[in-house]
């Protein structure tokens, strides 16, 4: 009768560890021990991870000024268009601080900002206080009777229309590059703006008993 060939089980453990040496020889060679290494590799995360808790612990806070609201070009800022936020940072930064921020209110924004941007110094400018001479006088006027895009700080050149008995415009100059002092928001009904104008106080009374005013931008 024929005998099937048996294997050992001492046989097999011994296959087993000289696969298992094989494999390992290498990076024995190499001079890595795989206990070692995985505690070096623990040891290297657990100081990245400590090193910026560390760094974030260590940031100061900084309140800085945002805007509360919408701001558009032209506003005069109020103390309400004022809000504050904190921030961490071990820089300096250019950003207007929180207990600065009244040194800007009342000046003109010189740009559109939305609610929640930080401010800087950069966005506002200082009003010039009016002298003796000038005073300030507002006209109503709608699309036709004014560039859409003026905005407070342009100068415009303010052009009177009026229309004699036969039906013919005359045509006559107010008073040239007046400075716009503040522009309204559009009347959504009528589309009209309240237009305040810096001008000099002996050309005030030039506004009054005309059939339409113009504002044209000075120098178009």
């Amino acid at each position: 009768m024929n005998q099937q060939p048996t294997t050992s089980i001492g046989s097999i453990e011994g296959r087993k560890a000289a696969v298992d040496a094989r494999v390992l020889a290498p990076l024995r060679r190499r001079g890595v021990r795989l206990p070692e290494l995985g505690i070096g590799i623990a040891v290297i995360l657990v100081s990245v991870i400590g090193s910026l808790w560390w760094q974030s612990r260590g940031a100061s806070p900084n309140r800085i000024a945002v805007a509360a609201d919408d701001l558009r070009a032209g506003d005069i800022l109020e103390s309400d268009d004022l809000a504050a936020v904190s921030i961490s940072s071990d820089d300096e930064l250019l950003l207007l601080a929180a207990a600065e921020a009244t040194t800007i209110v009342g000046q003109r924004v010189v740009t559109d900002i939305p609610a929640g941007t930080p401010l800087t110094r950069a966005q506002f400018s200082e009003l010039m206080p009016l002298s003796s001479t000038e005073s300030l006088v507002g006209v109503v006027v709608d699309a036709s009777r004014a560039p859409l895009e003026i905005v407070a700080g342009d100068l415009v050149d303010v052009v009177a229309l009026d229309r004699d008995l036969t039906g013919s415009d005359i045509v006559s100059s107010v008073v040239r590059q007046a400075q716009v002092w503040s522009v309204s928001v559009p009347n959504e009904v009528l589309d009209e703006r309240s237009v305040t104008l810096r001008v000099p106080k002996s050309s005030i009374d030039l506004f009054v008993g005309h059939d339409e005013i113009h504002l044209m931008k000075a120098g178009s």
